[in-house]
């Protein structure tokens, strides 16, 4: 017996408009987050805790090299600040990620992203 329950993450009944691709989304906080994309090094873990809005990766690398984060607009609205001690980092607008180059390190290295 079905009883009307849908537990989608998108409905057509709730897209008030079309051309905004979250429209229609369901539990949006808890599934668009941002995420490791590209890395040369070694990932450890990562983790995105949405009520801080405030993404944690951990990884190793001896060598220099990059990594690449997607960071949705969707939950930094009003933009976000990175915390990172051993590179710099650039953000590309258009992907909504950003390119961090970093310097190589015998011990583990820690990136957040959190809301400004």
């Amino acid at each position: 017996m079905w009883n009307d329950e849908d537990l989608s993450i998108f409905s057509c009944d709730q897209q008030v408009n079309p051309d905004n691709v979250y429209s229609g989304g369901r539990g949006l906080n808890a599934i668009v987050r941002p995420y490791l994309r590209i890395i040369s090094g070694d990932p450890k873990r990562q983790s995105f805790d949405y009520r801080r809005k405030e993404y944690t990766l951990l990884f190793e690398d001896q060598n220099d090299g990059e990594l690449v984060v997607f960071v949705p607009e969707f939950q930094y609205p009003r933009g976000f600040r990175v915390e990172f001690d051993s590179g710099k980092w650039e953000l590309i607008v258009e992907k909504q990620e950003i390119r961090v180059e970093y310097q190589g390190t015998s011990s583990n290295q820690i990136l957040r992203i959190l809301p400004k």
